[in-house]
């Protein structure tokens, strides 16, 4: 990801950052905190990071490299866009891979404004990802906020688009059979569970998790005063896109054991497509200002 200066379109500030840049910027604005997916380097440049932020504007010409405070002469919209990762009435937190590359994000709204940064790192054989070779940091409306939450699905151009179907639910145990029998090729098993569900197309959405799985798509929501409020897992494999979601619960009026969350767990899988993923994810931001924001005026 090349390092330019920063643009304005539509209402978002973009600004394209090096680890380095970011790095700094972390290191002299006092009690900033980042997303913990943003590690800074083992031996950074920071000579060159500053001049290049110097010369991007970025920095004001009175910023003095050897300063421990640089909050007075950080640009406006960078300096509020670091802040509000910080906080935020309700977050959104992205990771999306594929074989080569793996982007992690994290999106603030407060009021009605989205603070977004993205880090996308290449993977080298497949194994754990390297730095990040760029960081985006963005101020938007909220407004759009859906929009460039589903711009980080993984391009699926050129995969078949298979129709949605289910959702189809089967117990924990259940699953870990399907698992089981999809690696062994056995499809008595499969053929056994997709009856028992009395579903149409049950056989040919498990048969789905026999294919390679090509990319991942995971989102969370978190609010202040409920945590974690949305989970959802999307994977792609030869016909298209999955969402496989897990329920470990136990049946009512059950202790709380093992084997109560194992017998009362259950796995959803869903066929979906692209365009499904983005109707929910802009569902979910106008859950989130709703809750946030409407009912709080009412």
């Amino acid at each position: 990801m090349a390092v330019s200066a920063a643009s304005t379109t539509a209402g978002v500030s973009r600004f394209e950052l090096t680890l380095d840049e970011l790095s700094l910027l972390r290191e002299h604005i006092p009690g900033l905190v980042l997303p913990s997916f943003i590690q800074s380097n083992a031996v950074p440049d920071e000579g060159a990071a500053f001049a290049a932020m110097r010369k991007r504007e970025l920095v004001g010409e009175a910023t003095i490299a050897s300063e421990v405070d640089w909050t007075a002469t950080i640009a406006p919209a960078v300096k509020l866009a670091l802040a509000l990762q910080m906080s935020g009435d309700f977050i959104f937190q992205v990771t999306a891979w594929t074989d080569t590359e793996v982007t992690a994000h994290s999106s603030t709204v407060t009021g009605g404004v989205a603070s977004g940064l993205t880090a996308a790192s290449a993977r080298q054989n497949a194994q754990a990802p390297l730095a990040p070779a760029g960081i985006v940091l963005t101020l938007a409306p909220v407004a759009v906020l859906s929009k460039s939450l589903a711009e980080l699905l993984p391009s699926t151009a050129g995969a078949p688009v298979a129709p949605s179907s289910g959702p189809l639910t089967v117990g924990l145990v259940e699953s870990r059979a399907l698992v089981a029998a999809i690696r062994a090729g056995d499809p008595r098993v499969i053929d056994a569970v997709a009856a028992d569900i009395h579903a149409a197309d049950a056989q040919t959405v498990f048969s789905q998790l026999a294919g390679p799985i090509t990319a991942g798509f995971r989102v969370k929501v978190f609010t202040l005063s409920g945590g974690c409020v949305y989970s959802g897992d999307w994977f792609l494999g030869a016909n298209g896109w999955l969402k496989i979601s897990v329920a470990a619960s136990p049946a009512p009026n059950a202790s709380v054991t093992a084997q109560s969350v194992t017998d009362g767990g259950s796995v959803t899988i869903s066929a979906v497509t692209a365009k499904s993923i983005e109707v929910e994810l802009l569902s979910l931001v106008s859950e989130g200002v709703r809750d946030n924001y409407v009912e709080r005026q009412a």
